[in-house]
């Protein structure tokens, strides 16, 4: 997305807060093992399932493999990405139940894992919307129980594990070299509407005092009420949203820098304000995350209820449509098979343009998901009843004809499915990715992660909206800091000054309005600290209680704390 900053000297704030603070504890970095590559394919394996996608436009380019229309493919292949993405679950796939295996590929490249973020976007996104039972779903959910209690490289439940990335499909720990921690897991499973939905809780608001008070949750697990609901299905979501209002610096998406990422920041606030208990416990988390959005510049935090509002990034925003643009474009001149296609006509997209990941190709779930953004957009528009132009959307309209605007969208958007399509095997497998220079397909086989992303752009196809997780309405009030005040972390370690003023860390404004400070500190170890303003004067105002409270994770690993004044 465009990066958007806050004007000079107002920082993101809500609720009157004082000032917005953004502390960094640091204790080491990671490496990562590069890949290889394989190109592969499986047959359809004839399992038959009733079509729920509607007919829509025609495309502008000629369909491969015999289908005769956009409309052909997308019954077929809807067929083909539920029947294989089921069989890529579970003990049908060679692991246990409730797993989800990335691919069925064991070799060049080896997928036969189960990444969480994977797993969770596929039960977020799918099997409860093309499922007839529940008993995937519901191994699903025992499974990621089961996990978050394996220690890991990253730490155990409540140092850092629940950030690990992938696991072996026997429920065991992966622990080799890769990049870790990456923190949109946790986010992503706690977004699941399946446990959501079965658990059936009370408001949070009581369980977090005894949290709160507490030297850590699975201290006070036992002392939580169990009538009516599973105490360690509750205690999945609780630890999840707990892992994720504290740790935005990680492993970004793709798995190959540490950073800030938007992706990661967008599910977690999405996450802390998709269930109305969990969102009045952790509203003020949520503040910060959605706070920090702004400084960061997706499919997956689109809510209808909130149109084309910016402040969420949903994709009919005007920065959403601009990003789409400039993304889509990157791709024309360094990918053959996009040779001579004009601004208006779709291209096979990838990653980044930078990419060179088993060279560098386009990827099926990434065209994809340009369909399904572009899709999403006519939904709202339509919903609306009109669409609005602005300076930074004008170059994304510009592609298309004023006088059939949303037709012409439409179109384009089924370009993109075209594009897989000519691409797609006859027998409808999707690997990861496909040739940048002859279309083949490349990379891993029957990526789970790809049928996904083809069955939820169809269903964004004929118009299915998801619920709304609370996106709309929301706002950033601004509040300006005092010139002259300077920030300072004080807290229960020798690292931080043991509770004593003088001997506190100051925090550097030259991120303003961010406030940051890097330092390291004991690894696996629980503190407390507060932050205090000292003025011009020398006068120190310390916050209001209560203490802040985190456990630092295992070590060699990077924990980032972002905070608000508590005033």
């Amino acid at each position: 997305m465009e990066r958007v900053s806050a004007p000079p000297q107002t920082p993101c704030v809500r609720r009157m807060l004082l000032l917005t603070l953004f502390c960094i504890f640091c204790i080491v970095c990671f490496s990562f093992p590069a890949f290889t590559q394989v190109a592969a394919t499986r047959a359809f394996n004839g399992y038959s399932y009733s079509n729920v996608f509607g007919v829509m436009a025609s495309s502008q380019f000629p369909i491969a493999a015999g289908w005769n229309s956009v409309s052909d493919y997308v019954q077929y292949e809807g067929r083909v990405a539920q029947a294989e993405l089921l069989a890529n679950i579970g003990p049908k796939a060679g692991a246990a139940a409730g797993i989800v295996i990335a691919s069925p590929s064991t070799s060049n490249p080896n997928y036969f894992y189960s990444w969480t973020r994977d797993a969770a976007l596929v039960f977020n996104t799918v099997v409860d919307s093309y499922t007839r039972t529940g008993n995937d779903s519901n191994d699903y959910a025992d499974a990621q129980e089961k996990l978050q209690q394996v220690p890991n490289p990253s730490g155990n439940e409540s140092t850092g594990g629940l950030g690990e990335p992938k696991f072996n499909v026997d429920l065991s720990a992966y622990v080799h070299s890769w990049g870790r921690p990456q923190r949109d897991g946790p986010a992503l499973r706690a977004i699941d509407p399946h446990f959501l939905h079965e658990l059936a809780i009370g408001p949070f608001q009581s369980i977090h005092t005894q949290i709160s008070s507490g030297p850590s949750f699975n201290a006070i697990s036992n002392t939580l009420p169990t009538a009516g609901i599973r105490l360690g299905r509750f205690t999945f979501i609780f630890m999840m949203l707990q892992c994720l209002i504290s740790l935005f610096i990680a492993l970004i998406f793709w798995e190959e820098i540490s950073s800030s990422s938007f992706w990661t920041t967008a599910v977690q606030h999405k996450a802390l304000l998709g269930n109305t208990d969990a969102a009045d416990t952790f509203s003020s988390q949520a503040d910060n995350a959605l706070c920090f959005l702004q400084s960061l510049a997706s499919i997956h935090t689109f809510d209808p209820a909130a149109g084309c509002d910016s402040l969420t990034f949903q994709p009919c925003s005007d920065k959403a449509l601009s990003n789409l643009k400039v993304y889509v474009d990157s791709f024309k001149d360094i990918y053959a098979i996009n040779e001579g296609l004009a601004e208006n006509q779709a291209k096979a997209v990838g990653r980044y343009k930078e990419d060179v990941y088993m060279g560098g190709n386009p990827w099926y779930l990434a065209t994809f998901a340009v369909a399904e953004q572009l899709y999403r957009s006519l939904s709202v528009w339509d919903t609306q009843n009109s669409l609005e132009i602005t300076p930074i959307s004008l170059s994304f309209f510009h592609q298309f004809f004023y006088g059939n605007l949303t037709s012409e969208i439409r179109a384009y958007a089924d370009d993109f499915i075209s594009m897989n399509a000519r691409y797609t095997p006859e027998n409808g497998s999707l690997a990861e990715q496909y040739s940048k220079d002859d279309g083949e397909p490349c990379s891993a086989r029957d990526l789970t992660w790809s049928y996904a992303s083809a069955l939820t752009a169809f269903e964004a196809r004929q118009g299915i909206l998801p619920s709304s997780w609370g996106a709309q309405g929301l706002e950033i009030l601004e509040k300006n800091t005092v010139y002259g005040e300077n920030v300072f972390i004080v807290g229960s370690i020798d690292q931080l000054g043991d509770w004593e003023p003088e001997k506190a860390t100051k925090l550097d404004p030259q991120d303003y309005p961010i406030w940051t400070v890097q330092m390291r500190v004991p690894a696996s170890t629980s503190f407390n600290y507060k932050y205090i303003v000292q003025d011009g004067a020398g006068d120190i105002t310390w916050e209001n209680d209560p203490n802040r409270q985190i456990i630092s994770p295992a070590e060699g690993l990077i924990v980032e704390r972002s905070d608000s004044w508590q005033g």
